[in-house]
């Protein structure tokens, strides 16, 4: 069963063909950017929701960007919080906001499950999205190439260049199966994780600025659960009560997290958007804590709580040892 919760990674590489001004962090910009050059190549009827739209079970914009449960599978049919099966992550957030004509923007984008096989559907709209053009000024770029990425030993390997505009068909293949793999190399009771970009952790209703390890592994697990079923055909069957059990008993040792706010303007909504989270170190210590490794190794991969797709969510291990 793990061993079909999969994801493939990749890395973009833009060529900027005038002067930009961007904001500090691009997740934003790239997700609304690349959006509307999906729906406006994608897109056969126009209805304003997708959720109206007779083609919406058939349609690749309408399965990236707004995922719904099938129409058979009545039990879930009120469900009206799908995890999208892609992750963008774009550079980390910098006082850099002038780009000079010829320089590069490079970011990452993650595809789970079924949404491997709508590759091509991504460079074709990031093509559109070039010509459209990129921030307030529209300044256009090329896409200059694309990079397959190995997660777990860092190689990488071209598979798209403008040069010839060709697409090898390779990707690196992970799966939580290769995380319980990996992690058996490790032993140890304590575990720092860095949060990079704001983290949305949310329990009891409530979004938490301090990432108690049980709340973290009960945000990731529902994170996995919903894209296995839903973009991995798979359920994730192992026993969650007992897992969140073990959870609790893992202590945070050392807290150094703090809250930071987040704004973007929402285009679809016409308004602007605060998305908060944490960022940070912390530092957890427990006896079984490596009985949680695989799951916070692949947890790295699909990135944690809200907002995910806009590149939110996204931590590192950075310390795992007795």
């Amino acid at each position: 069963m793990f061993e079909k919760i999969v994801l493939s990674s990749y890395r973009f590489i833009l060529s900027l063909q005038e002067e930009l001004t961007l904001p500090s962090y691009l997740g934003s910009t790239l997700r609304g950017g690349f959006g509307g050059a999906f729906r406006r190549i994608c897109c056969l009827t126009r209805e304003a929701e997708c959720k109206e739209c007779i083609l919406k079970e058939k349609c690749p914009y309408a399965y990236i960007f707004c995922t719904a449960p099938p129409s058979y599978a009545e039990v879930l049919k009120n469900l009206s919080s799908i995890p999208r099966p892609y992750i963008l992550e774009p550079p980390p957030p910098s006082k850099r906001k002038i780009y000079e004509k010829g320089s590069q923007l490079a970011f990452n984008l993650t595809l789970i499950g079924k949404a491997r096989e709508y590759l091509p559907y991504f460079i074709v709209c990031f093509k559109e999205f070039g010509n459209w053009g990129i921030g307030k000024k529209k300044g256009k770029f090329w896409l200059e190439s694309i990079l397959a990425r190995n997660l777990f030993n860092g190689e990488e390997r071209i598979i798209y260049s403008c040069k010839d505009e060709m697409v090898k068909n390779f990707s690196w293949q992970v799966s939580l199966e290769d995380a319980f793999h990996y992690s058996r190399d490790f032993s140890g009771n304590k575990l720092r994780l860095h949060f990079t970009t704001p983290t949305r952790l949310k329990f009891e209703e409530s979004y938490q600025g301090t990432p108690e390890f049980h709340i973290l592994m009960r945000a990731l697990l529902r994170r996995l659960s919903s894209l296995a079923v839903f973009h991995c055909g798979v359920k994730l069957d192992v026993d969650y009560k007992n897992i969140i059990a073990k959870a609790q008993k893992i202590r945070l040792i050392d807290n150094h997290t703090r809250w930071v706010d987040w704004e973007r303007y929402s285009s679809r909504q016409r308004c602007s958007m605060k998305f908060g989270g944490i960022i940070g170190e912390a530092e957890y210590e427990g006896d079984n804590i490596s009985l949680f490794l695989p799951y916070i190794i692949f947890g790295e991969f699909i990135h944690l709580g809200k907002n995910t797709t806009f590149g939110l969510g996204r931590y590192e291990v950075i310390d795992f040892r007795k």
